[in-house]
């Protein structure tokens, strides 16, 4: 007998004793349980980059503010349009967004 022959027998017999699939339902719901886990943790990481942009653009409106006028106004412009794209994103994925994550001290 070949080395294919005994894989295939050996398949046949595994089938024959667990079924056509192998697969039990825990280990179904565990793997949706882990992609569910790996989808949060995405959205989260996505509210933490969008709240560093936020913070990136108060903060350099404030270091232009009464130095630059053109600079202060392009960054507060986009400071706003940065916080907006963050609320707009944790109420579209059903998050709580924390003004305070956003604040420059």
């Amino acid at each position: 007998m070949t080395q294919d022959e005994k894989e295939i027998e050996k398949a046949k017999e595994d089938i024959a004793e667990k079924g056509a699939d192998s697969q039990t339902e825990k280990d179904r719901i565990d793997e949706s349980v882990a992609a569910q886990e790996r989808r949060e943790y995405a959205i989260t990481e996505e509210q933490r980059r969008l709240e560093r942009q936020v913070r990136k653009w108060r903060t350099e409106a404030v270091e232009n503010k009464g130095q630059d006028d053109k600079k202060y106004k392009q960054a507060r412009k986009k400071a706003i349009e940065a916080n907006k794209a963050y609320i707009d994103f944790s109420i579209k994925h059903d998050r709580a967004f924390y003004p305070s994550r956003t604040k420059i001290i």
